[in-house]
């Protein structure tokens, strides 16, 4: 996904992906291992973090999905389509968030 590139934490780009890919329970079922691969991948190329600091900014970034969702759905032209994939991505994004604890994350 190239529409949107920035520059950012890379367990940003992790929590998008699948919690907008995945169904909510087959992201239930493989995130753990998932952000494990991830982060494995991440220290063949030199960057190394826990397994904790990983797990926590892939818990840190699940809210990004649900403001992309909100944020780009006002920036298209509707359709039927466009309405049922931002609807899709709000509520796996939204799940994704509410599971893992993300508003654990939030300060005042």
């Amino acid at each position: 996904d190239w529409q949107t590139v920035r520059i950012g934490a890379p367990l940003c780009d992790l929590a998008y992906f699948v919690g907008s890919a995945l169904h909510p329970g087959a992201r239930r079922d493989h995130e753990r291992e998932l952000v494990e691969a991830y982060r494995t991948a991440l220290g063949g190329l030199g960057v190394e973090m826990s397994a904790g600091e990983c797990w926590d900014g892939y818990r840190r970034f699940a809210f990004d999905g649900l403001i992309m969702a909100i944020g780009a759905s006002m920036l298209v032209a509707r359709t039927e389509r466009s309405d049922d994939m931002f609807m899709a991505m709000a509520n796996r994004h939204g799940r994704q968030a509410l599971d893992l604890g993300a508003a654990d994350f939030l300060t005042s």
